[in-house]
């Protein structure tokens, strides 16, 4: 009795009805894998950036330390649930691609780690506008009320579509093109909120113009910081919009997901390690007060300063000294300037 040699062939073999109405391999999973990759090189990005932030603003507050730990913490999970699941989909179940359609908890997760990473991200941005630069008394709590609905609308999809996730029985194509609308949605209330929160902080600043031109220089620095943050987080954003929109059954889009984040999250950090160039004058960068978080505020202020300068005037007349010696007739000029005192909150 003669033993036959075992082959690749003598792999379980699978219905082909069943495979057919499986998503196709490449625009989904190897999209997730070509994401994943790429979320980890701005990952590399994100600790060199938490390196820079610990070593050169050790005196910042408690506050402002826990919250860049608990923001690289969170980031930092949601990048092992991105190797997870593509070590689920691709090594473990290479044989089993009936499996691909489970709802993986790690992946059905996803969103929901997202909506929370965008949300911590957006309230630095929100703090910068709402404390760091005044805004009028007559929109201020509007402004906060509007932002307030929004993260909860963010979260809210988010915290939808991981559970309609976890109801159904297999992620199919079908399931994908219902739960889309979400991400949209999501992704379209924080594109909002970086374009209300980038609009105001513009608005603001351009108020606070002195017409010095040391003051106006520092503002349009500003100006344009602001604009180049919030247009990086809202363009990468409305790139996800789109991939959902033109691919609602594909997974294009969870790509798009691992990549927004890590750019949330960079921006957030690039913010907080660029207050020392923000800083004007010869303040040490290791010197700012330790609960500065955001920009520095403009806030412009009368201060009087006495300026005795002797004015030398064509004269026939001159005066005479106690010692009997002669000199050109003085002018005291006393002159009010205008100062632009730069504060950091």
């Amino acid at each position: 009795m003669s033993e036959q040699p075992v082959t690749s062939m003598d792999a379980p073999t699978l219905p082909s009805l069943s495979l057919s109405s499986l998503p196709p391999i490449g625009p989904n999973y190897g999209a997730l894998l070509v994401g994943t990759f790429l979320s980890l090189i701005l990952y590399g990005v994100e600790m060199h950036q938490v390196y820079t932030y610990f070593s050169t603003y050790y005196r910042d507050g408690p506050l402002v330390k826990c919250y860049v730990a608990m923001l690289v913490g969170i980031d930092t999970v949601n990048t092992v649930f991105a190797m997870h699941f593509n070590h689920w989909f691709l090594v473990e179940n290479y044989f089993h691609p009936l499996n691909l359609t489970k709802p993986l908890w790690s992946f059905v997760i996803q969103p929901l780690t997202t909506a929370i990473l965008i949300f911590i991200s957006q309230l630095y941005f929100a703090r910068r506008v709402c404390v760091g630069i005044p805004v009028d008394q007559r929109y201020a709590t509007p402004l906060m009320v509007g932002l307030g609905v929004m993260f909860l609308v963010e979260l809210g999809f988010g915290i939808a579509f991981t559970w309609k996730g976890f109801q159904v029985s297999a992620l199919g194509t079908h399931v994908l093109k219902d739960l889309s609308w979400m991400q949209t949605a999501g992704f379209g209330t924080a594109v909002l909120v970086d374009v209300l929160c980038t609009s105001v902080l513009v608005t603001s600043l351009h108020r606070h113009r002195t017409g010095f031109r040391k003051t106006d220089s520092m503002i349009d620095i500003l100006i344009a910081y602001a604009v180049s943050t919030g247009l990086l987080t809202t363009v990468v954003t409305i790139i996800c919009i789109i991939l959902n929109r033109i691919a609602p059954g594909k997974l294009l889009f969870g790509a798009a997901d691992l990549i927004l984040v890590k750019v949330y999250v960079n921006s957030v950090l690039a913010a907080l390690n660029t207050r020392q160039s923000m800083w004007p004058g010869p303040q040490s960068n290791r010197d700012l007060p330790a609960e500065s978080i955001g920009l520095p505020s403009i806030a412009p202020h009368r201060a009087n300063a006495d300026v005795r300068k002797p004015w030398k005037v064509p004269s026939t007349e001159s005066t005479a000294s106690e010692d009997g010696s002669t000199r050109p007739a003085t002018i005291d000029i006393k002159v009010n300037r205008e100062i632009a005192a730069v504060e950091h909150v």
